[in-house]
């Protein structure tokens, strides 16, 4: 009686053995045949909006740019328009930005 106790027990374990290893083989199976895995909506629309606002600040720094671009051509010609108002002489002066004024050299 002990030795078919003994052979229900070798073979309970081998089942249980056999039980364990089939998920890790149906696991390998499935994930060998995932070619897409979907993720959900409101996932979906946070990555659009995070586009969406990256586009429209990538514009923005575009048009702030050409703004900036245009800027740096008025000042120095603003600054030349006022050497020619006031006859400045640029050997003897130079504009000093800070107070606003042309001052001896």
């Amino acid at each position: 009686m002990e030795k078919v106790i003994e052979g229900v027990l070798a073979e309970a374990k081998a089942v249980v053995a056999a039980v364990e290893a089939a998920p890790a083989e149906v696991v390998a199976a499935v994930e060998a045949e995932v070619t897409r895995i979907e993720i959900a909506v409101e996932e979906k629309l946070n990555i659009r909006n995070i586009e969406n606002e990256f586009l429209k600040t990538s514009a923005e720094m575009t048009r702030l740019q050409a703004v900036l671009s245009n800027l740096q051509k008025q000042f120095p010609a603003y600054i030349e328009s006022l050497k020619n108002k006031y006859k400045v002489d640029i050997t003897k002066y130079n504009f000093d930005a800070v107070t606003l004024g042309f001052v001896r050299k």
